[in-house]
């Protein structure tokens, strides 16, 4: 049987996994990874955590990450999404202006583009591919690849079947 988690799943309720957040919105575990995860080592065969990494700051970083290897199997993957920051940057020095947040909360182009990188204020980190490649691979994960919206070069294709949030975020795998 194949174990999934999906860490950081919010309101999100997905048939076959099990769901892990800090807040209690109704899901199997309630709890801060840096606290520890309830699951025995080598647990999970597939991780996803969507837009929920960039929560951690980046001291931080590292033992959540850690955190997720522990519980996951070796071979296992982990996937990730995060708000895309250098598509952000791009997008704004461009002039374009297709950041997700009401006018009526920020009137301005330049800070809609700030609300979005920082997330309302809920962001403590920022990822580009290059810089949440190397902190994967510093941290024991391998083969970390850059995904596109619903794409995997795992043998798990039900993986991208979390996948969201599709014109604004940077999707990663990682093998333990």
């Amino acid at each position: 049987m194949t174990t999934r988690l999906d860490f950081g799943c919010a309101f999100e309720k997905h048939e076959g996994w099990l769901g892990s957040d800090l807040n209690d919105y109704g899901q199997e575990h309630v709890g801060d990874i840096l606290a520890g995860l309830p699951w025995p080592d080598y647990h999970f065969d597939m991780i996803t955590a969507h837009h929920s990494l960039q929560m951690i700051t980046f001291t931080d970083f590292p033992r959540a990450l850690a955190e997720l290897q522990r519980v996951l199997k070796v071979g296992g993957v982990l996937r990730i999404s995060v708000p895309d920051a250098e598509l952000a940057i791009q997008r704004f020095l461009a002039g374009e202006d297709v950041f997700p947040v009401a006018e009526a909360i920020e009137r301005t182009r330049p800070g809609r583009f700030l609300r979005f990188l920082l997330w309302h204020g809920d962001a403590r980190s920022a990822f580009m591919f290059e810089s949440l490649a190397d902190t994967l691979n510093r941290n024991g994960f391998q083969n970390v690849r850059r995904c596109q919206f619903k794409q995997t070069y795992t043998p798990h294709p039900e993986i991208v079947d979390l996948d969201n949030r599709e014109g604004e975020s940077l999707f990663v795998e990682a093998i333990k």
